[in-house]
């Protein structure tokens, strides 16, 4: 199998999915019914005002490609990415104090959960069928640390742990930049990196987010992380290296099961690289510490919780969210409608009998969907649209203040002020377009050329997103890693974009000169 060929069925795979949801996202964006609900609705655009984004961002990076040229050619991009670190994470600071956001959601109940571990009121046996952590296991990885948190800063200072969530902005630039540095161009590293810090500090919901003691962030940033130290270790291998990409994995997978889609992309590119000689054994290393990582967890988490369920109660299925990603419960394509707890809670929370109602539901959905194709292409489009062209990513929806009463000016203009929302919606619609567009035109330009399968690794993982997003619950935060995934990916193409852009202006304009000299004789 030629590394080569993986790399161009790649290359097309990711060159329709980005053609399609630039295409589609010309027409529509997703919007928040409002800011206190996550549920989201279509709404058409006006094409002149996409083109006019489209323009202003083009001309934007023109600007900062001549500012990089005249002032900044000899700056190290490692500059870049620690000046991106420091401004990124001053900022979630800054929102942090300014919102005095209070945790709620499956934050709220994962705190109220460790803490109660943590002061040891939670006993053997103390949790039934019905518990939270019953019914989803896979959170104790993030339980764990939240213990962490309360034995450093106690179990009431959530301030000081989403201080510590925060942290996850400065190692999502660090690791963006190290993934940059890997596959971009010699001549292309250092304006990449600085494209990515600009991109990074204009991308609005990462600092929402960083109010959110949940996954989100630190899966995002050691995701990124797991992708470098692979990339570095084919390049030049070390013991340091590796102890940091087993620690980057085994970090990523405790804080969110939804990891399995990273290691998925790091096997696949793995299991490429046996085919070259030379790279080999390094494949198979990392292959073998990707999963021990996934099982390190495990045990962990076994060692840790399985004392707190003695009675061994089952966990909710995955078929279960699956069959409740195949809802259309009020127009919402599958939304969380929490079918997977009603259904395991009517079959007596027992899992094999919910696995196999749950099925039975997916297989009927499908049937459906296969007789009604036109029922079928509007449940999948409006739900990959709810997602992927959402850029809002729930990240207000999901953070919005207890206690707007204590949030300082600047806050409460965000949470109460609609025009103000509005603004924000537009101005991340103008975000997420650009890079879709960017990312839309470099496959394009790019399609005759050849390439390694090292620069389709992001994208091997974003197009698993993408496909996880399809059977799944819909979230539109589920999307939010894979997005900053696309960002990072977007900053090394916007140099070659802009390049053809200017060719072709080139041509154009010589083409006109000539045609007038031939009027004029």
């Amino acid at each position: 199998m030629k590394e080569t060929t993986c790399a161009k069925v790649m290359h097309i795979i990711l060159l329709v999915m980005f053609t399609g949801l630039f295409v589609v996202g010309i027409a529509v964006t997703g919007v928040n019914l409002s800011i206190y609900d996550e549920h989201v609705t279509l709404t058409y655009n006006n094409p002149l005002f996409i083109v006019l984004f489209l323009c202003g961002g083009c001309f934007l990076f023109a600007l900062l490609s001549m500012l990089y040229d005249r002032f900044l050619k000899n700056v190290k991009p490692i500059v870049f990415a620690i000046a991106a670190s420091v401004i990124l994470y001053a900022i979630a600071v800054f929102w942090i104090v300014s919102a005095k956001a209070l945790p709620q959601s499956d934050a709220e109940i994962l705190l109220g959960y460790a803490k109660e571990i943590h002061l040891k009121e939670i006993g053997p046996g103390a949790m039934g069928p019905d518990d939270y952590l019953i019914y989803f296991p896979y959170q104790y990885g993030f339980v764990t640390f939240l213990r962490v948190m309360m034995t450093l800063f106690g179990t009431k200072n959530v301030t000081a742990m989403m201080c510590v969530t925060a942290l996850s902005l400065p190692v999502i630039a660090l690791s963006g930049a190290g993934i940059i540095t890997e596959i971009a161009s010699e001549d292309r590293k250092g304006i990449s990196v600085f494209f990515l810090s600009v991109m990074l500090v204009l991308f609005l919901p990462l600092y929402f987010y960083s109010s959110f003691i949940y996954g989100d962030l630190p899966f995002t940033a050691f995701s990124l992380a797991c992708i470098f130290f692979a990339l570095k270790m084919f390049g030049k291998p070390s013991v340091v290296l590796g102890v940091f990409f087993v620690l980057s994995c085994f970090l990523n997978y405790l804080f969110k099961s939804n990891a399995l889609i990273i290691f998925l992309a790091l096997i696949i590119y793995f299991a490429v690289k046996v085919f070259d000689k030379e790279k080999r054994k390094i494949a198979l290393m990392l292959a073998v510490l990707t999963v021990v990582s996934a099982v390190g967890v495990n045990l962990l988490n076994k060692a840790m919780y399985d004392r707190l369920n003695p009675n061994g109660y089952d966990a909710i299925p995955m078929s279960a969210s699956i069959a409740m990603g195949l809802n259309d419960d009020n127009g919402h394509a599958g939304w969380c409608n929490f079918y997977h707890q009603i259904t395991f809670v009517e079959n007596d929370f027992d899992a094999k009998r919910t696995s196999e109602v749950s099925w039975g539901k997916v297989r009927y959905e499908l049937a459906n969907y296969a007789k009604h194709p036109a029922k079928g292409i509007d449940f999948f489009y409006r739900k990959i649209n709810y997602q992927w062209n959402t850029p809002m990513f729930q990240a207000l929806a999901m953070i919005n203040s207890h206690d707007t009463e204590n949030c300082n000016g600047f806050a409460r203009l965000i949470y109460e002020n609609e025009k103000v929302q509005k603004g924000i919606n537009s101005y991340l619609k103008a975000y997420q377009i650009f890079v879709y567009f960017i990312m839309t035109a470099v496959l394009w330009i790019t399609i005759k050329k050849k390439a390694g399968l090292r620069a389709y690794l992001p994208g091997i993982a974003v197009f698993g997103s993408f496909l996880f997003s399809i059977i799944w619950e819909a979230k539109t935060r589920y999307i939010f890693p894979a997005f900053v995934m696309i960002i990072v990916c977007a900053a090394i193409a916007i140099p070659p974009v802009l390049s053809f852009i200017r060719e072709k202006i080139t041509v154009l304009t010589d083409k006109s000169a000539k045609r007038n000299r031939s009027v004029e004789r």
